[in-house]
């Protein structure tokens, strides 16, 4: 079970439904263990898709940053 587990990708769970998505191929962290850096995306995906981040905060388009909880 342990391996199974290790074999999935992300799942978002809301109210009325679910999702399941790939893990992202490239994460950097803080010290504080929140999505940051400073020059790069901190999230990216394999299809390109990426998420910038500064310090916990988030922003799509690499210039709107939003508090990320």
């Amino acid at each position: 079970m342990a391996l199974h587990w290790c074999a999935c990708g992300w799942t978002f769970f809301f109210q009325d439904f679910c999702f399941t998505c790939q893990r992202p191929h490239k994460v950097l962290l803080d010290e504080q263990n929140r999505p940051h850096a400073e020059n790069e995306s901190a999230i990216e995906f394999l299809d390109g898709f990426s998420v910038f981040a500064k310090n916990g905060m988030l922003a799509f388009d690499g210039s709107e940053y939003k508090i990320f909880t």
